[in-house]
């Protein structure tokens, strides 16, 4: 093994450990156990927090989160429109 091969291979070492330590440390949004949380969240303004705490109780991807915050937000504003608001 060369010198240069220890180079790389610490490198790419240190490139996994990084990756590993950013997962790890992703921050959970505390007390999400129900999908009245989330709408809580929502009807605060906060989408983006009520997409990630879509996300993590549901275990789902961005697109279905998305289309939850969307279509909730959506049906808000129908309603808003429906009692003269």
């Amino acid at each position: 093994m060369s010198f240069m091969d220890m180079i790389l291979g610490t490198f790419i070492f240190a490139g996994i450990l990084a990756v590993i330590s950013l997962v790890i440390n992703r921050k959970a949004i505390p007390n999400i156990n129900s999908d009245k949380d989330v709408v809580s969240i929502l009807l605060s303004g906060d989408n983006l927090k009520a997409l990630r705490a879509y996300r993590q109780l549901h275990g789902v991807g961005l697109k279905e989160a998305k289309e939850f915050v969307e279509n909730y937000n959506s049906n808000l504003s129908n309603k808003d429109v429906v009692d003269g608001r």
